[in-house]
C-alpha cells in the first residue's frame, strides 16, 4: 500500500504556522522575474554610478560571454523594468527579493542619485513564501530614467550561474498576501527540513533519558550533534529560520555557519566515545581528540573573524578546507575502522559517516541542501539502531556477566554446603565405631564412599537432573537410617509426569531441609511413629518437592532449644536458602518456601 505524506505533513505544518500565517489553497499573487542582460565585471571597486552610467553603452556588454561569479571581483548589474510598465501601473512601491546577497549597492534616482546598502547584516523585509526570500522595498517612481535599476554586487558566498542570474519583484498587494501566505509549493520545499527536525527531535528526547539514566557522555555529545543539525538545516526552511532568528539574517548566518562545523566536533567526539577508542583504538583515540581540538580552535577564530568583518573574503574557501578536511578526514576513518576496528559497533561508525559526509559533499558539488538533509536523515537512522544495538550489547553482557556470578555463587556455596554434609556422615560413622558395631560401620563406609563419589562427579556441574538428586537423596536417607538403627522409616515418591531425566536443579539443595526434619523433628520424638515422607509433583510452572514427618514440631523443638546453654544455628538451611535466592531473583524466599505445622 503507498502511504502519500505530503498531505498529513502540509497540515502539520499549516498547524504550527497558524498564529502568524494565513492558509490559502491558492498561490499568492507571484514575484516576477527581471532578467539581466547587462553587467560588468571589474576587479577594481572604485567605479561611481556616474561614471557607470555615463559609459553603460561601452562598458556593459552581455551575461551569455560569462560563466559562474567570481569571489573577490565587482559586478555591476543593470534591471530593466521596461517590460513591466503595465504591471507598475497601479502601484506606487516594488518589492525587490534579493534572495541572500552578502553585499550590493542598489542605486536610485529621487531628486539626485542615491544608493540603498543591502548586506547580510542588514536588517531586510522578510516572507514566509520560501527559504531566504529577502524583500526591499522601492518605490518605483526612483528608477533611473523611470525604468532602471542599477546594482553593484560582491559575491563573497554563493558563485551563481551569470548567463541565468535574475532577480525578481513583487508588487504592494502581491507582498501583502506574501507575507502571510504559506503555499502548499512553499510547504513540499520545507517538508525535508520538517521530516529532519521531527527525526532529531525523537532522538534527542531518547537520547537525554538514556543520558539522565546513565550519564554516559556518547548520549550527550550525539544530543548536541542533533541540535546543531537542526540550527544548521534552518537555512533550508524560512519558518523555522524566521522562528529561529527572526529578521537577523547576520546572526542567522554566523549561527548556521558555525552549527556545521559545531556538528562536526560533536559526531567526532560522539563517535570517540561510542566506539570506546580510549581502550580499543588508542591511535584513532588521539586522532579524534586532536581533530576535536582543530574544530574547537576553527569556530572560535572563525565566530571572531565574522564579527570583526563581516565581509571577510575568504570566507567561503575557509568553510569549504573545512569541509574538504572532514571530507577526508570520514573516508580515511572508515578505511581505519574497517583495517583495525573489530566488532560490530564499527559498521554503524562506517555507514553513518558514509552517508553523512556523502550528502555534504554531494550537496557542495550539486549545489541542492535536500541532499545533505537526507544524508543526515539516513545518518541519524543508522546510528539510532547502532544505539539500540549497543545498549542491548551492553544488557547481554551484563545478563551473561551476573549469570556467572551467580554460578561463581553457587559453587562457593555448594562447596560448603558439601563440607558440612561430610562433617555430619563422617560422625555418624564415629558413632558406630564408638559402638563397636563394625558390621553397620562397614556398611555405612560402603554407602559413604558411594555417596562421596556421586557428589564429586555432580560437583562438576552447575545443576543436576532432577534424577541424580532423588538418588543422593535416597543414599542419604539409607545413612541416616543406619546411623539411628532404623528409627524412622522413610519415603520417596515421583509423579509419573515429571521429566526427572531433563529437570535440573543444584546439587544437594534439598538435603539440609530433610536432614532438619530428621534431627529436630523425628529423633527427639519418644513414642509413636517415626516416618518421613519426601514427594515430587508437577505443576503448571514449577516443581513442588513436600518433606512430611510425623516428628514433635516446630513448637516443641523450639522449646527443647530453651534449654540448652549452647545452639547451633542450621548453616545447610542458610546456604540452601542463599541459593533458592540465586535462582529466583524476581521472588521472595517466602514464595518458595513454605513451612505448615500439621
Amino acid at each position: 500500500m503507498h502511504v502519500n505524506l505530503k498531505y498529513p505533513l502540509a497540515f502539520l505544518l499549516w498547524v504550527l504556522v497558524i498564529p502568524y500565517s494565513l492558509w490559502a489553497q491558492q498561490s499568492p499573487q507571484g514575484f516576477r522575474s527581471v532578467v539581466i542582460t547587462d553587467v560588468l565585471e571589474t576587479p577594481v571597486d572604485t567605479f561611481s554610478i556616474e561614471y557607470v552610467s555615463a559609459r553603460q553603452e561601452t562598458l556593459f556588454h552581455s551575461t551569455n560571454s560569462l560563466s559562474n561569479a567570481k569571489i573577490g571581483l565587482t559586478y555591476w548589474f543593470r534591471l530593466d523594468f521596461y517590460n513591466e510598465k503595465e504591471n507598475l501601473t497601479n502601484s506606487d512601491t516594488i518589492f525587490l527579493a534579493t534572495g541572500t546577497l552578502f553585499r550590493a549597492e542598489i542605486f536610485l534616482k529621487d531628486s539626485v542619485l542615491r544608493s540603498i546598502h543591502v548586506d547580510y547584516t542588514s536588517p531586510v523585509h522578510y516572507s514566509k513564501a520560501g527559504p531566504s526570500s529577502l524583500t526591499i522595498p522601492i518605490a518605483v517612481s526612483s528608477l533611473i530614467d523611470g525604468r532602471f535599476l542599477y546594482m553593484k554586487i560582491r559575491f563573497f558566498r554563493g558563485t551563481p550561474l551569470l548567463k541565468n542570474f535574475a532577480f525578481s519583484y513583487n508588487t504592494e498587494s502581491g507582498e501583502v498576501v506574501n507575507r502571510n501566505f504559506v503555499s502548499i509549493r512553499s510547504v513540499e520545499s520545507q517538508v525535508p527540513v520538517f521530516v529532519l527536525i521531527g527525526i532529531a527531535g525523537l532522538l534527542a528526547i531518547l537520547n537525554l533519558i538514556l543520558f539522565l539514566f546513565t550519564r554516559e557522555r556518547q548520549y550527550l555529545y550525539y544530543i548536541f550533534f542533533l541540535i546543531f543539525q537542526v540550527i544548521y538545516y534552518s537555512r533550508g526552511s524560512s519558518l523555522v529560520s524566521y522562528f529561529l532568528f527572526h529578521d537577523k539574517h547576520f546572526v542567522s548566518f554566523t549561527v548556521t555557519e558555525m552549527a556545521q562545523v559545531a556538528a562536526n566536533l560533536s559526531y567526532v567526539l560522539f563517535v570517540r566515545y561510542f566506539l570506546e577508542t580510549r581502550n580499543t583504538l588508542p591511535l584513532l583515540d588521539k586522532i579524534l581528540l586532536a581533530v576535536s581540538v582543530a574544530l574547537m580552535l576553527f569556530i572560535g577564530v572563525d565566530t571572531v573573524v565574522l564579527i570583526s568583518n563581516p565581509f571577510f573574503d575568504q570566507q567561503l574557501q575557509v568553510m569549504n578546507a573545512q569541509r574538504y578536511f572532514m571530507a577526508a578526514f570520514a573516508l580515511l576513518g572508515v578505511i581505519y575502522l574497517m583495517i583495525k576496528a573489530t566488532g560490530n559497533l564499527r559498521y554503524f561508525v562506517m555507514g553513518g559517516t558514509i552517508a553523512y559526509a556523502g550528502g555534504a559533499l554531494t550537496t557542495m558539488f550539486g549545489g541542492r541542501l535536500e541532499y545533505m538533509i537526507i544524508g543526515s536523515a539516513v545518518e541519524n537512522v543508522i546510528f539510532a539502531i547502532g544505539l539500540s544495538y549497543k545498549i542491548r550489547s551492553i544488557t547481554v553482557e551484563k545478563m551473561k556477566f551476573e549469570r556467572e556470578t551467580s554460578q561463581v555463587k553457587m559453587s562457593a556455596l555448594r562447596a560448603q554446603i558439601n563440607p558440612h554434609f561430610i562433617f555430619n556422615s563422617l560422625n555418624s560413622i564415629q558413632h558406630l565405631i564408638s559402638k563397636s558395631d563394625k558390621v553397620n560401620a562397614l556398611k555405612y563406609l560402603t554407602k559413604f564412599s558411594t555417596l562421596l563419589r556421586q557428589m564429586l562427579e555432580n560437583s562438576l556441574h552447575v545443576n543436576i537432573p532432577l534424577k541424580n538428586e532423588i538418588e543422593l537423596l535416597r543414599i542419604y536417607l539409607e545413612l541416616e537410617s543406619m546411623r539411628f538403627d532404623g528409627s524412622f522409616q522413610y519415603q520417596i515418591t515421583v509423579n509419573n509426569t515429571l521429566d526427572v531425566d531433563n529437570l535440573e536443579l543444584p546439587i544437594l539443595l534439598l538435603q539440609p531441609y530433610v536432614e532438619n526434619a530428621i534431627n529436630h523433628g523425628l529423633l527427639p520424638k519418644r513414642d509413636g511413629v517415626k516416618e518421613l515422607h519426601i514427594s515430587f509433583t508437577d505443576h503448571d510452572h514449577y516443581v513442588r518437592c513436600a518433606i512430611k514427618d510425623t516428628g514433635i514440631g516446630r513448637q516443641a523443638s523450639a522449646e527443647m532449644k530453651k534449654g540448652l546453654k549452647v545452639t547451633r544455628p542450621s548453616r545447610g538451611l542458610e546456604l540452601s536458602q542463599q541459593r533458592l535466592r540465586l535462582m529466583n531473583r524476581d521472588l521472595n524466599l517466602d514464595d518458595l518456601i513454605t513451612i505448615i505445622d500439621s
